[in-house]
């Protein structure tokens, strides 16, 4: 333990300021804390980032959302937060996935998906728009990959 004159004690009236040793060695972390007392930590360490998502996670996000949006038991009557509940249960029950991911990366994700999704739809109706009648499928097609490879790179650029 600390001797009675060291710095910690210099505020006590019974030490003389004299009596102090300037050259006293500081006491250890043992003598400091018994060794039954717990060291805390300064910092507290924060959740580490989870691995990215897989294809097969993003499938089952997908097919889970799907699952819990079109339930018509349920219905629109529930809140954001019980509906994002049941898509986290649905994901982690029904998927094929090993990673716990929280509720905050599924709705991150999911907005992800969704704007994809979404261009995806737009490139669709502007092909849909430009009447093709008498154009074949397979070109149709090609145009569609097209609009949707040129919005991507304009969306991640």
């Amino acid at each position: 333990m600390c001797s009675a004159q060291s710095f910690s004690n210099m505020m006590d009236d019974s030490v003389e300021v004299e009596n102090i040793s300037l050259f006293q060695p500081l006491p250890s972390a043992d003598e400091e804390h018994g060794e039954d007392d717990t060291l805390i930590s300064p910092t507290k360490k924060r959740g580490q980032r989870a691995a990215n998502y897989s294809s097969d996670e993003d499938v089952a996000l997908i097919r889970a959302w799907e699952s819990v949006s079109l339930d018509a038991i349920a219905g629109v009557d529930q809140s954001s937060s019980t509906f994002w509940s049941r898509i986290s249960e649905h994901f982690h029950g029904n998927g094929n996935t090993t990673t716990t991911r929280t509720i905050g990366s599924l709705q991150h994700r999911w907005s992800t998906i969704q704007e994809c999704c979404n261009k995806w739809k737009s490139c669709l109706a502007q092909v849909a728009r430009q009447h093709p009648s008498g154009v074949p499928l397979q070109e149709q097609v090609s145009t569609l990959f097209m609009l949707f490879k040129t919005s991507l790179l304009i969306l991640f650029t």
